[in-house]
C-alpha cells in the first residue's frame, strides 16, 4: 500500500513538473515572438516618425517664407548656380579625393567609401533651412536652392554616386557592385519627395494664412521637428541590431 501510494505521489509529481515545464516553454516561445514582432516594427515606426518629423520640419520653415520673396530667389541665377555648382560638383568630388586618397593601407574600407560618396553626393536638404532660421540668414534663398536641388537630385545624384564609385573602385568591382545595389533608392526617393511636398505645403500655407501667430507656431514646431529628428535617426537607425553607438567601444 505504502509503495503504491508512494509510486503515485511521484507520477502526479512529475505530471505536475511536465505541465509547468510545457507552460514555461510556452511562455518562452510566446516572449520570443513578441521580441521578433518588436524588432519588426521597430525600424519601420522609426522610419514613419522620421518622415513625418521630417515633413513638419520642412513644412513649418517653409510656411515661414514669403512666397514673394522665394519666387525673386528663384530666378536668382547666379545664387542658384553657385550654390548647385558646390552641391553636385565641388562636394562630390572633395568626397571622392578624400576616398581615393584614404581607400589604400589605412582600414578605411568600400563601405565606409561609398557611404561618405553618399553623403557627399546628396542635396544639403532640411537642416540648411533650419540654420538659417536659427541664426537669421536668408531663409528665402535656402528654401528655394533646397527645392531646386532636391528635384535636380533625382538624377544628380545616382550620376555622381554610380561615376565616383567606379572612378574609386574600378568598373568592375564586385563588392562595390553589391553595395550599390543594397542602397535603397526607394527610401532615399521617399524622403525626396517628402522634402519637396513639404516645401509645396508650406509656401501655399504662407500664401493663404497671413498670420503672424501662425508663422510663430509653425517656426517653433520646426524647430523642435528638427530636434527630434536628430534624436529619432540617432536612436531609431540601430533599432533591432548590433549597432547600438552606446555599446560600441570607445576607441
Amino acid at each position: 500500500m505504502e509503495r503504491h501510494l508512494s509510486s503515485g505521489t511521484v507520477r502526479s509529481e512529475n505530471t505536475f513538473a511536465t505541465k509547468e515545464h510545457i507552460k514555461n516553454r510556452n511562455l518562452e516561445n510566446q516572449s520570443q515572438f513578441i521580441n521578433n514582432d518588436i524588432k519588426m516594427m521597430d525600424p519601420l515606426l522609426a522610419k514613419v516618425v522620421s518622415n513625418v518629423f521630417l515633413f513638419v520640419l520642412i513644412f513649418g520653415l517653409s510656411s515661414t517664407a514669403d512666397v514673394k520673396q522665394v519666387s525673386k530667389r528663384i530666378r536668382n541665377v547666379w545664387a542658384l548656380s553657385a550654390g548647385l555648382g558646390m552641391q553636385f560638383v565641388i562636394m562630390p568630388l572633395l568626397g571622392f579625393l578624400v576616398v581615393f586618397i584614404l581607400k589604400d593601407g589605412t582600414g578605411f574600407s568600400e563601405a565606409m567609401g561609398l557611404t561618405l560618396l553618399v553623403v557627399t553626393s546628396s542635396p544639403g536638404g532640411s537642416y540648411s533651412n533650419l540654420w538659417c532660421s536659427l541664426f537669421n540668414a536668408d531663409l528665402a534663398l535656402s528654401v528655394a536652392m533646397t527645392a531646386v536641388s532636391t528635384i535636380l537630385s533625382m538624377i544628380a545624384l545616382p550620376c555622381n554616386l554610380l561615376l565616383y564609385s567606379h572612378l574609386a573602385y574600378g568598373m568592375h568591382d564586385e563588392d562595390a557592385d553589391s553595395i550599390l545595389d543594397a542602397l535603397n533608392f526607394g527610401e532615399l526617393f521617399i524622403s525626396l519627395s517628402i522634402v519637396i511636398s513639404g516645401i509645396a505645403v508650406g509656401l501655399l500655407a504662407s500664401w493663404k494664412i497671413d498670420s503672424k501667430a501662425f508663422q510663430k507656431w509653425a517656426n517653433r514646431g520646426a524647430t523642435l521637428s528638427g530636434v527630434a529628428l536628430i534624436a529619432v535617426s540617432a536612436l531609431g537607425s540601430s533599432v533591432g541590431t548590433e549597432t547600438n553607438f552606446w555599446n560600441q567601444h570607445w576607441k
